[in-house]
């Protein structure tokens, strides 16, 4: 085998590899957003209660809108377990698991992230 057939073959192995790479970051990033959807609009719904728990300072509202936020969290991490199983590739690999987020955050952002919190100059 001449150094040319070499390299083609090569190519021709090493070529589906990082297109089958791509595609399933891609796919695993729509797996995960389908996957966020309840608890994102659940995180929605908390944001809500933080807010008007804020507002009336009542603890019992706090104590319920932390709740929701955790259940939200751990439904959250379930989906990313699931990921893994179902794209073992991605789960050995830090690089594809970065790629997959930042998709994912681009194609379905978390409404956590939007969240404030309040001043405590304002607190005091």
């Amino acid at each position: 085998m001449n150094r040319f057939q070499l390299l083609v073959t090569v190519s021709f192995l090493i070529i589906p590899t990082f297109i089958s790479a791509t595609t399933d970051t891609e796919q695993a990033a729509k797996d995960v957003c389908k996957c966020l959807e309840e608890p994102y609009s659940e995180a929605s719904k908390a944001l809500e209660l933080i807010n008007n728990a804020d507002e009336s300072g009542e603890l019992s509202k706090i104590l319920s809108s932390q709740e929701e936020l955790m259940k939200i969290i751990n439904t959250s991490q379930k989906c990313l377990e699931n990921l893994y199983i179902k794209y073992p590739e991605i789960n050995k690999d830090t690089t594809l698991q970065a790629e997959v987020i930042t998709i994912t955050d681009e194609t379905c952002p978390n409404p956590l992230n939007e969240m404030t919190f309040p001043d405590r100059k304002a607190i005091q």
